[in-house]
């Protein structure tokens, strides 16, 4: 059996938590740990419960899968790959929106009928 990259996992955690733009102190908050267990978690130093494996990709709109193994099973690109529409900045999400509609609208010629 492969040993668990707790560095890589807590890297995806991080980044993810970034995104969103959360501090480590509103994510533990969320979780009901400490935010020290959180950077423990982040920087690899620490593993997690199944619970709090569940809770984060709540809580961080992202697929266990992608927590613990960086790919997301229903997909054959990587989330690393895709823009996430998900942020607690909704002028980010437009913009994020606006760029997604401007590259489909450049590189995509619409079916004909």
């Amino acid at each position: 059996m492969n040993k668990i990259d707790h560095y890589s996992i807590g890297a995806r955690i991080r980044k993810q938590r970034e995104l969103l733009k959360l501090s480590r102190e509103q994510l533990a908050t969320e979780l009901d740990v400490t935010s020290k267990f959180i950077s423990d978690i982040e920087l690899g130093q620490k593993g997690m419960s199944i619970k709090t494996l569940i809770a984060l990709s709540k809580v961080l709109s992202i697929p266990t899968d992608f927590i613990l193994f960086g790919v997301n099973p229903t997909s054959a690109t990587s989330p690393e790959d895709k823009i996430y529409l998900t942020s607690a900045n909704p002028i980010a999400d437009s913009d994020k929106l606006s760029f997604i509609t401007n590259y489909i609208a450049e590189n995509f010629e619409p079916k004909e009928k």
